[in-house]
């Protein structure tokens, strides 16, 4: 599932379905998660250059997508948390 299409599709149909898309949205953070952000970076490093460029690779597309997607379907502007990289390690 790398083709964004593919996990366009796929976040679709798990919202609309009145699934959640876990890893996203935070209680107290209620713009980007500063944790997010030095995880992000983590993740980064330990994926460059290795055979898990592709989960890194994906993982940005998810982080790029699902917030427009839940924005659009649910009306909630959420940003992508510290649980949605570490899901990741």
């Amino acid at each position: 599932m790398s083709k964004e299409s593919d996990i366009e599709e796929a976040l679709i149909q798990r919202l609309e379905s009145g699934r959640t898309i876990f890893g996203f949205g935070h209680r107290v953070y209620e713009t980007v998660d500063p944790r997010a952000k030095y995880i992000h970076k983590l993740l980064r490093d330990r994926c460059e250059k290795t055979s898990l460029e592709w989960l890194f690779e994906t993982i940005c597309r998810i982080a790029d997508i699902a917030p427009c997607l839940i924005n659009e379907i649910k009306g909630v502007e959420v940003y992508p948390d510290v649980d949605f990289y570490n899901a990741a390690f």
